[in-house]
């Protein structure tokens, strides 16, 4: 019996320590968990402060690059050489930071480094705080905003840290030439009873004839420096504010109303009875612009629009793919009307445009011709490096939408073609991550 009753007694007393230990374990497991739980809350809260600054500034930094696209006024002859989203970029990377300085400044933030107001974090311990911080790097290149964002839980200390990279870039994914419906070179003839009508604007560096017991009718603008020629009984309208050399008809039957204001570089000696303009008539005089005087203001403003050189704006280096078309020894044939055509070509090509409704871009450095009894309904740019003939029926329809979605499908050849570069981002995260904590922080 002695020799069972010692072995029971050491069992009894292993058992009566067993509860502490094992209850010693759990609470240091309950401690270990509860401070992981704590340090990884720490964290979560460091990113929020990070994650409420970095959309807050990115905001900031968006309303005040709008501000800068509202003074923006595409002048070709301030930079002829530059396309509309090359100007952009330009002007918004001259105001972006002076303008971003100037809101940071009025919003409190005009230190080197300056305290981020708090953000709003519900459900927050008493034993937590958090503290963000901003500081400027605008002489960095890019210009950069560092958010420090430091968060503690009783004694559970974490920080992270985020860079945004401020792109002075004006996002203004554009070409001067989508607003056009007809760019021309070498000018335009309607002849042969043929007519054009455009509701796009055309834009021409050449003379505009019509004979024949031809018509023209314009419902929107029309730019160039040279003389618009009416005769053989044949007639033109235009429906908004026109720029030219001179309105003439020649000869007796011909109608012409100019229903806006017309802007001439050429004073007539005497208005024709044909020629009624039911606006006003603007014949700004050079000399006047050189003395600085009012009508010279009207001059340059004439400039603008009929003095620039389309060309600037292209890079015929650029090798474009032809879609929906099949060249022949006249110019090409479209395959799918309802499908978009792209045919542009550097060389000095005569193109005659195949009769039909399509759309689509059309880009030659020679003539593009419409033929006799042919009659073409086009939607989208056509661009010829010289004259526009049409003897049958021509009628053209802008669409800028429909320009910049063919721009996205097509990819990187046409937009190269255009001078249009793909959007860059106005803001970017350099770095998002957890940083040592500082207890100073410093610029």
């Amino acid at each position: 019996m002695g020799s069972i009753l010692i072995p029971l007694l050491f069992i009894m007393a292993a058992l009566s320590v067993l509860p502490g230990m094992v209850s010693s374990m759990v609470d240091n497991h309950f401690a270990i968990s509860r401070t992981e739980n704590l340090y990884q809350e720490a964290y979560y809260l460091a990113e929020s402060g990070a994650r409420c600054a970095v959309r807050d500034f990115t905001q900031i930094i968006r309303e005040v690059q709008a501000e800068c696209l509202s003074d923006f006024e595409w002048d070709p002859l301030m930079h002829p050489l530059s396309s509309l989203q090359e100007s952009a970029d330009r002007h918004v990377a001259e105001d972006l930071i002076p303008k971003l300085k100037e809101r940071l400044k009025e919003m409190g933030y005009g230190g080197p480094v300056a305290d981020y107001n708090e953000p709003a974090l519900s459900d927050l311990s008493p034993e937590s705080n958090i503290d963000v911080k901003m500081i400027k790097r605008f002489l960095n290149q890019p210009p950069e905003i560092r958010i420090v964002s430091r968060a503690k839980i009783g004694k559970i200390k974490r920080q992270v840290d985020a860079i945004l990279q401020v792109n002075a870039v004006s996002q203004l994914y554009d070409s001067s030439l989508f607003r056009m419906a007809l760019l021309s070179d070498g000018g335009m003839e309607v002849r042969g009873s043929g007519s054009f009508q455009s509701d796009g604007a055309v834009y021409t560096q050449g003379e505009i004839l019509a004979e024949g017991q031809s018509r023209l009718e314009l419902c929107n603008h029309l730019f160039t420096r040279q003389n618009i020629i009416i005769r053989e009984e044949s007639s033109a309208s235009f429906s908004r504010d026109l720029v030219c050399g001179n309105i003439i008809a020649s000869g007796a039957g011909n109608q012409v109303i100019c229903r806006r204001d017309v802007y001439a570089y050429h004073p007539a000696e005497a208005l024709q009875n044909s020629i009624a303009i039911r606006g006003s008539l603007h014949t700004p005089r050079r000399s006047d612009f050189l003395a600085g005087a009012a009508t010279g203001d009207i001059l340059y403003k004439m400039e603008k629009q009929a003095g620039w050189d389309y060309k600037a704006h292209l890079d015929p280096s650029v090798s474009v793919p032809k879609v929906n078309v099949l060249p022949n020894e006249t110019g090409f044939s479209v395959l799918n009307p309802d499908s978009p055509v792209l045919f542009l070509t550097p060389e000095e090509k005569d193109i005659v445009l195949p009769p039909g409704e399509y759309s689509g871009i059309v880009c030659t450095n020679g003539s593009i011709q419409v033929g006799p009894g042919d009659s073409v309904n086009f939607r989208g740019l056509l661009i010829s490096g010289k004259k526009v003939i049409v003897e049958g029926n021509l009628r053209l329809k802008e669409d800028k939408k429909f320009l910049l979605r063919l721009l996205e499908e097509q990819g990187e050849p046409l937009k190269h073609f255009f001078r249009v570069d793909d959007k860059k981002a106005l803001v970017e995260i350099g770095s998002f991550r957890e940083h040592p904590y500082q207890e100073v922080i410093e610029e």
